[in-house]
């Protein structure tokens, strides 16, 4: 998955949560239903570097403990 500035094409859908919108083609889609939605978090590190961090949030859960089956 890469990120890119872009405008929205006709298979893709729109997620916005504040001033943040992704676009996501059809694997995606598929994949963000699944893990029962997105988590789009700013991230810094100690060394000057930000950036976003997208996780599944299935798989969020799992990274917490919350999943047994991971």
């Amino acid at each position: 998955m890469g990120l890119a500035l872009d405008e929205p094409k006709e298979d893709e859908i729109v997620f916005q949560d504040g001033v943040v919108t992704l676009l996501a083609d059809s694997p995606l889609q598929e994949q963000i239903i699944a893990a029962g939605g997105l988590n789009v978090d700013f991230v810094q590190d100690p060394w000057g570097g930000a950036g976003f961090k997208l996780t599944l949030a299935q798989a969020a859960d799992c990274s917490s403990g919350g999943c047994s089956g991971c």
